[in-house]
Formats: C-alpha cells, sequence, structure tokens
C-alpha cells in the first residue's frame, strides 16, 4: 500500500516535470495571428488653373509732349523730345501741366480681359470720367434759345476679340462724347459683374481701345452763331478752339462783360478716365 501510494507521488511529479518544460518550450515560440488590412491607393490633385489675363495701359493716352500730327499720321507717341523737330505741343511750367490737350492731339488707352478658369468667376469693369473740355453758347442760335455747346475731344472706342492688332468699331462709339464710351464700357459686365462659368471665355472677352482726338485745323462750321455777325456767320472750330485756349488767360475772351462772347462759358479744361478690372472666383 505504501508503495503504490510512493509510485504514485513518482508519476505525479515527473508530469508536473514534462508540463513544465512544455510551458518554457511554448515561451520561447511566436504563434501566427489573424490580420485583416486594407490600403487606399495613390491618388494626385492639382490645382485649378486660374486662366484670367487683365491689364490696363494708359501710357499714350496723355502727354507731355506730341508730334506733328500732319506728319506722324495717326496716333502720335509721348515721348517726343522737346528739341526734336516736328514737337508742336510741349507742357511747361508747373507740374499741374505736366500733361496736356491742345488741337492736333491725341492719344489713347487699351484694357484686356479674357481667359479660361477652371472654376466659376466674377468679372467686373467700372470705367469713369469727366471731359470739361467745351465751349457753350448760352444764347443758342438764331432758331433756338436753346444752348449750343461746341465739344472738339472725340472719342472712339475700338475691339480686338483675338487680341491682335486689328480693331473694329463699336456701334456708336465713333467719334462721340467720352460718356458713350464709358457707358460702353460699363454694360460689358454691368454694375454687379458678369458671373462666367468654369472652362467658359466670357462674351466679349478681348482688348479694347478708347481714342481720343482733337482735330487740328477745324474749319468747320460749329453751330454757334458768331456774336459779332450772327446773322451771316458761324464760328468755326478753329475760332471756337482758340477761345478754349484763351481761358484762364488775360486774351480770355469768354464771358467778359465788355466782350461780344458776354454769354459764352466754357469747361474746366479738365480730363481724366478711370478704368479698373476685377475678377475673383465666386461658390
Amino acid at each position: 500500500m505504501r508503495q503504490n501510494t510512493k509510485n504514485r507521488k513518482v508519476l505525479i511529479i515527473v508530469a508536473m516535470l514534462v508540463l513544465l518544460a512544455t510551458v518554457f518550450a511554448m515561451s520561447g515560440m511566436t504563434f501566427a495571428k489573424y490580420v485583416s488590412n486594407t490600403a487606399i491607393p495613390t491618388k494626385q490633385a492639382t490645382v485649378a488653373k486660374w486662366g484670367w489675363i487683365i491689364s490696363t495701359n494708359s501710357d499714350n493716352l496723355f502727354g507731355t509732349n506730341y508730334g506733328d500730327t500732319a506728319n506722324d499720321k495717326g496716333l502720335v507717341s509721348v515721348n517726343v523730345s522737346v528739341d526734336e523737330p516736328g514737337t508742336s505741343v510741349s507742357a511747361s511750367g508747373t507740374s499741374n501741366r505736366s500733361t496736356l490737350v491742345a488741337p492736333g492731339t491725341t492719344g489713347y488707352l487699351t484694357f484686356t480681359v479674357h481667359g479660361t478658369a477652371e472654376v466659376k468667376s466674377k468679372v467686373t469693369i467700372k470705367a469713369t470720367g469727366t471731359d470739361t473740355v467745351y465751349l457753350t453758347d448760352t444764347l443758342g442760335t438764331a432758331e433756338t434759345t436753346d444752348d449750343i455747346t461746341y465739344s472738339p475731344i472725340k472719342w472712339t472706342l475700338t475691339y480686338s476679340a483675338g487680341n491682335n492688332s486689328t480693331y473694329t468699331a463699336i456701334e456708336g462709339c465713333t467719334g462721340t462724347t467720352l460718356q458713350a464710351c464709358l457707358d460702353k464700357i460699363n454694360a460689358l459686365t454691368g454694375d454687379s459683374g458678369k458671373e462666367v462659368a468654369a472652362n467658359t471665355e466670357m462674351t466679349g472677352a478681348g482688348t479694347y481701345m478708347l481714342t481720343w482726338e482733337w482735330a487740328f485745323d477745324n474749319t468747320a462750321n460749329t453751330g454757334i452763331d458768331d456774336p459779332r455777325n450772327a446773322e451771316t456767320k458761324e464760328l468755326s472750330g478753329n475760332e471756337c478752339d482758340t477761345l478754349l485756349g484763351q481761358v484762364g488767360t488775360d486774351a480770355n475772351l469768354v464771358g467778359k462783360a465788355d466782350t461780344d462772347f458776354v454769354n459764352f462759358t466754357a469747361g474746366t479744361k479738365v480730363v481724366n478716365i478711370n478704368v479698373s478690372i476685377n475678377v475673383e472666383q465666386v461658390q
């Protein structure tokens, strides 16, 4: 009986040793495990193209010197040297005379807006300006009592769809007033701007040229009666130009009580223009 008990203890001890050895052996092993995973494939994106081109150029609008238009035949350079032969008009004196207009002078400005963006855009073009170069007879003519006004500077707005040197006239804007041309420019986008869909060119996109010209040796009648002989003669453009040129000088005859031109008034002789272009992305 005692022997059996002893044998049973030996077997238990051997079994425990085997189990312990198994535990130590397993502690040095690495078991596989279940793993599930996924990966996002490589993607690439580029910034949407903002393809608008806008610009304004007024370098040739007004100048300190103008050449002889009889020789220059067309738009004249404003960078003519004072000493260069052919210069017929040159500013001098104080800084407020750094730019000028006069009979026989001309100038122009250009502005460009075109392009195709990959986002929705809004274009706003605004043009303002004044042309107060004029002479008015407040008594009218022998036929009417309405004021008769002579405005020597004629304005023309032209357009190039291909942004090249070929320009076409815009209806109603040839040899007209500055305001008529400004109205056409402002109508391009309206007061609140014009929205342009993505990947679309704006209607009317291109380059615009606003040109002014004061005719030289203007002998045509102006519709203004000559107060020195109102029944038989009208003042010519040359005569009105001379009166305009005398405004503000000792030789001024306009509006003076002791002259034949007492009933005449003249503008302030100021011309200014501003064109602004804004393009922005909209949702």
